[in-house]
């Protein structure tokens, strides 16, 4: 009987051992945003998707948005966000995308991609109150159609010198 548990314990704790190791190979990451609900006066959260992007000359852990919520959200649910991390919003057909800044907490920088992944607009330090409610806000369109944008902290797509035609690989 005590050997029957020392084997088990021994392949429970090699499983776990191997599903660490190979989580760490993963470049996609997960990060779980917790919020509270007033509503329900519950805690809710969500878990974010991430992958490593090279914007310019530096490495970005970008978070990907994959639902319509996540879309409308974007980095409003971060308080802050480190000058190596952003968020990524893929569209499913190139258009005049609009974003504004609700509820953002900090600046930022939008960039904006076509369907080749090639800048085709940047608005370099968006700032956080140029949302005021839903009848006093500023509109980020591009002039031409994109497919993706990425948003980043203030400052990073000119410290980074991002420029219009620059291809960002992901």
């Amino acid at each position: 009987m005590n050997r029957n548990l020392i084997i088990l314990f021994a392949v429970i704790t090699l499983v776990i051992g191997l599903g660490l190791i190979l989580g760490k190979l993963n470049t996609n990451r997960e990060f779980r945003i917790q919020k509270f609900d007033e509503s329900t006066t519950e805690e809710t959260s969500k878990i974010l998707n991430s992958k490593n992007i090279k914007i310019g000359d530096k490495n970005y852990e970008i978070f990907v948005t994959e639902t319509l919520e996540d879309k409308r959200q974007g980095l409003s649910i971060f308080e802050e966000i480190n000058e190596n991390q952003g968020m990524l919003f893929e569209f499913p057909e190139e258009n005049y995308h609009s974003f504004w800044m609700k509820d953002m907490k900090f600046d930022i920088d939008i960039i904006f991609l076509d369907k080749d992944k090639k800048v085709i607009q940047i608005f370099e330090n968006v700032q956080k109150d140029s949302y005021v409610n839903e009848k006093n806000y500023k509109s980020y369109i591009p002039k031409l159609k994109s497919k993706y944008v990425i948003e980043i902290r203030s400052g990073e797509s000119k410290k980074n010198r991002i420029k219009p035609g620059d291809a960002i690989i992901f």
